[in-house]
């Protein structure tokens, strides 16, 4: 292990890389893992060898820091739970820094309240631990009523007045010890929905 993070890690394996990118596109297929379009980088994101050079790791962490000039295999699969593993399989000489980056696309995995609704028609664009962003084809007035409605019935209280700035609107719920925001957003013709916990995952 090279580096962790929440959602990403790096790991040096000492075999050719040609040989790591063949274990894991037989390895993942067994598993039922179905091969995905390579996620888009993020604005201001590095791949392959960029990401390698430019990259901070511990002393001693690989074997020589002498940046190998050939491409790296870019590799993404769904799982069964409909998130997407990105692989990133850069050669360094004799070895290989794999990079692993968890994308989160299944609503589950934001560990959001289970009595907390979610909007039909929605489309996930980022889920991140406490977190789900949206895309949604209504009005954000729609939208807005849609969520008063709902928590109000689940058992959810306001916690303070709505803040409009904007066009956006803004929202906190508390339950039970649970605090939960919706923010909506124009987006074009559709509305940016983000729904945060700031209690989940803790």
């Amino acid at each position: 292990m090279v580096k962790a993070e929440e959602t990403s890690w790096e790991l040096y394996i000492p075999q050719d890389y040609a040989a790591v990118t063949n274990f894991y596109n037989q390895k993942l297929a067994v598993l039922n893992w179905k091969v995905a379009p390579t996620p888009e980088s993020m604005l201001g994101s590095c791949s392959g060898s960029d990401c390698v050079e430019n990259a901070s790791f511990p002393p001693r962490a690989l074997p020589t820091a002498t940046v190998d000039p050939r491409p790296a295999n870019n590799l993404a699969f769904s799982m069964p739970d409909g998130n997407i593993i990105d692989l990133t399989i850069t050669p360094h000489q004799n070895g290989t820094i794999l990079g692993v980056d968890l994308i989160l696309k299944n609503i589950q995995s934001a560990g959001l309240p289970q009595d907390l609704p979610i909007y039909p028609g929605t489309v996930v664009q980022i889920i991140t631990p406490g977190s789900a962003e949206f895309q949604v084809n209504a009005d954000m007035q729609t939208i807005e009523k849609y969520y008063v409605d709902k928590l109000t019935v689940a058992g959810w209280t306001l916690d303070g007045a709505p803040t409009r700035v904007s066009g956006g609107y803004f929202q906190n719920w508390k339950k039970a010890g649970q605090a939960i925001s919706i923010t909506l957003v124009p987006s074009g013709i559709a509305t940016g929905l983000l729904i945060e916990c700031s209690t989940c995952n803790k």
